[in-house]
């Protein structure tokens, strides 16, 4: 296999002009709409996409060293329909799916960390995996295993079961661990990562023209989170000058952590009570770094405003839809010179409230930020609204990686991961010439980014990683959804 650098097989790529063979997988998204109840639901892996945000809930950190070893994959098991070829996928690995396959040989190797470093410029395949202990009272609990990122397709199995696969190199991913999970025991989590040398097939997002690096491996974050059998999955907050709408979704999972198949999850109410809240934020050097979204809470905040609607309670391995809308009335409007926030706090509360009624259990908890603004262009001449105002952004671009160079220049490793604390060092810069627009390039941004450009003050633009793109490499990619 070449060892040339990802950017330098890109460039000759360009240069012939020619693209790769046109091979294309019949890998199916896991990523679809589903029409629930007449709403469409963002769904992946049998379970609705959720917030990958900071959550007050019980976690487990995945993060650090892992056995790992490179091995080469076959691209057309990678890329062809699991129905047919995850057979042969855990033919081809020889028992290192399996908790009790041998591993102590293995070298060990940092999560979020990459595979080809750089200047190591190989793409291989790699089969990771570690060995995770589960408290016992996670027993009945709706538990997800979550990732950040890996590129570019990952096949997770845990005790040796198979718990799905994602194709995507910078987009994150969770799977249910419903009754796989050994609550009070010790588990094994087994990954087949695939990274696919750019410029070899055509069916892959990029397909080849980059100028970044091509990590490898598990580049972002992993962890465990448990929540109550019945609880936000995400909250997603639209604003309006003068209203938010958010759009919040409850789930059930059909089983719980440690749950057999023959048993039944316990009767639970039918009607359940969402209260949500909005509070002021408070920025300061002290939480700025912080992801939980109550660190912005100033001592004694108290509710702008509360709003409690009832809900039907999702049967198992359903979710339901509930929106709520604000009227807001002189609400502090984010702009680039004043980043105004607010924390929404939502609380699922088992049974339905009344005025009469005593005090009614609390089964969930979320938390989010976000700020008060519109985006618009001005039909009367081309120029860009933030508020209603004209606005000019000054702008520049970023990468998504923490890239280490030498004493005399020359490079000597990287990481798809960047700490929080660098990633403030690059925005702070980007603040002292003058910038207030920040480009993150053909991927999807780095979570901290944009939670510290919230914060900031940095207005950001996102892209796909779908470029450089000719009729045949649109029809390929449109051919697999």
């Amino acid at each position: 296999m070449s060892r040339r650098p990802a950017a330098m097989l890109a460039v000759a790529v360009m240069v012939t002009g020619c693209l790769p063979a046109a091979t294309v997988g019949d890998l199916a998204p896991t990523l679809s709409l589903d029409e629930r109840a007449g709403v469409a639901v963002a769904m992946q892996n049998g379970i609705p996409v959720p917030s990958f945000g900071w959550q007050p809930r019980a976690r487990i950190e995945l993060d650090g060293l892992w056995q790992v070893e490179r091995v080469a994959l076959d691209p057309d098991l990678t890329m062809g329909d699991r129905d047919e070829t995850l057979a042969a996928i855990e033919d081809e690995a020889s028992g290192r799916h399996r908790a009790d396959h041998p591993d102590e040989a293995w070298e060990r190797l940092g999560v979020p960390g990459t595979t080809n470093s750089p200047p190591d410029g190989e793409e291989v395949g790699a089969w990771y995996r570690r060995a995770f202990t589960v408290p016992a009272d996670w027993a009945g609990q709706a538990v997800t295993l979550r990732f950040g990122s890996a590129n570019y397709v990952a096949d997770v199995w845990v005790n040796g079961t198979w718990l799905g696969y994602h194709e995507g190199g910078r987009t994150p991913f969770a799977f249910d661990l419903g009754a796989v999970l050994r609550p009070g025991g010790d588990n094994v989590l087994a990954v087949r990562v695939h990274t696919i040398p750019l410029g070899t097939r055509s069916d892959m997002i990029p397909w080849g023209l980059i100028d970044w690096w091509n990590y490898g491996g598990l580049t972002g974050p992993a962890w465990l989170e448990a929540a109550s059998p019945i609880h936000v999955v995400r909250a997603d907050v639209r604003p309006h000058l003068d209203a938010v709408d958010v759009r919040v979704l409850v789930s059930r999972p059909g089983r719980l952590a440690g749950e057999s198949e023959d048993v039944e999850q316990e009767p639970s109410p039918d009607e359940a009570t969402l209260v949500a809240r909005i509070l002021p934020a408070t920025v300061t050097e002290a939480n700025l770094l912080d992801p939980d979204p109550r660190s912005l809470l100033a001592e004694g905040s108290a509710s702008l405003v509360t709003l409690e609607q009832p809900m039907r309670v999702p049967t198992p391995g359903e979710v339901e839809e509930v929106l709520l809308t604000f009227q807001f009335g002189a609400a502090d409007l984010w702009r680039p010179s004043r980043p105004a926030l607010y924390v929404l706090q939502i609380e699922a509360l088992a049974g339905e409230r009344s005025l009469d009624a005593g005090p009614v259990p609390l089964t969930d908890t979320f938390w989010t930020t976000f700020g008060i603004r519109h985006v618009g262009v001005d039909a009367r001449g081309p120029r860009v609204l933030l508020n209603g105002d004209p606005v000019f952004f000054r702008g520049v671009g970023l990468h998504g990686e923490s890239i280490r160079f030498g004493p005399d220049g020359e490079l000597v490793g990287g990481l798809a991961h960047q700490p929080p604390s660098e990633v403030l060092g690059k925005l702070r810069r980007a603040a002292e010439v003058g910038a207030d627009l920040l480009r993150t390039g053909h991927e999807p941004a780095d979570p901290t980014v944009l939670m510290l450009a919230d914060r900031l003050g940095l207005a950001v633009w996102q892209e796909i990683p779908l470029y450089h793109a000719t009729p045949a490499v649109f029809e390929r990619t449109l051919s697999r959804g």
